[in-house]
């Protein structure tokens, strides 16, 4: 007999972290990142987990990821795999801290943010779920092109996706709604930015570093959010 869907995605996740850590456990592959500080403010120690707590937090993402398979909405099996796409690249940018992982980080937050877009589309145009997550798909593909092609465009691909998001959801859901997960978003922004490396409340030291917080938070908020259009 198999296992309702939340359960099974549940030890699914924790296969693939299983696996991950596997890998690791032999020698994360690419150059591993030198010992000190590092720009999200925690330091990077020389063990399989190269900055703990951010990896660790990580993990929120993919726990909501899980939580959305049991959803009947037609577009849940693209978030839940958007918000796990976060949680293991995020989580292995963190514990390996090599440049590959460090672009699969970069890269998993961008495909969920086309999600929101995606998904977003797809209500207002009334797209079938193939389409949508057909359109999501070449999206993401180009995407990873250009960001693969010329890394000094992963910035500005992030601010030009978060805005379109942004304005894909408000487009869709009423703002009171989106209220909590935008307050929740905007919090942990806040938090990222007074943390960061350099900031006035970076402490590489510190046992909670201000980058693990802003997982938890972000990954609240995006989780309201989503929640938040689930009613629509």
């Amino acid at each position: 007999m198999l296992p309702e869907p939340r359960t099974g995605a549940f030890i699914a996740a924790g296969i693939l972290v299983g696996v991950a850590l596997l890998i690791g456990a032999g020698g994360w592959p690419g150059t591993p990142p030198s010992p000190g500080p590092h720009p999200d403010c925690e330091l990077i120690g020389g063990g399989l987990i190269a900055q703990p707590a951010a990896a660790w937090s990580s993990l929120v993402f993919l726990g909501v990821g899980v939580w959305i398979v049991g959803d009947r909405r037609f577009d849940a099996g693209l978030f839940a795999a958007g918000f796990a796409a976060v949680g293991l690249g995020s989580f292995l940018g963190h514990a390996a801290g090599t440049e590959w992982s460090r672009q699969l980080d970069s890269l998993a937050i961008k495909a969920l943010l086309l999600v929101f877009v995606g998904t977003a589309a797809a209500r207002f145009f009334g797209w079938t779920t193939a389409r949508t997550a057909w359109t999501i798909l070449v999206a993401a593909a180009g995407t990873v092109a250009l960001q693969l092609s010329w890394e000094p465009l992963a910035e500005p691909l992030f601010v030009l996706l978060a805005v379109a998001a942004t304005l894909a959801v408000l487009r869709t859901v009423p703002l009171v709604r989106l209220a909590p997960g935008l307050v929740l978003l905007a919090v942990g922004a806040a938090v990222w930015w007074l943390g960061r490396d350099g900031g006035p409340l970076c402490d590489a030291d510190a046992i909670l570093p201000l980058h693990a917080v802003w997982h938890i938070l972000a990954a609240g908020g995006l989780a309201a959010v989503y929640r938040a259009s689930r009613s629509t």
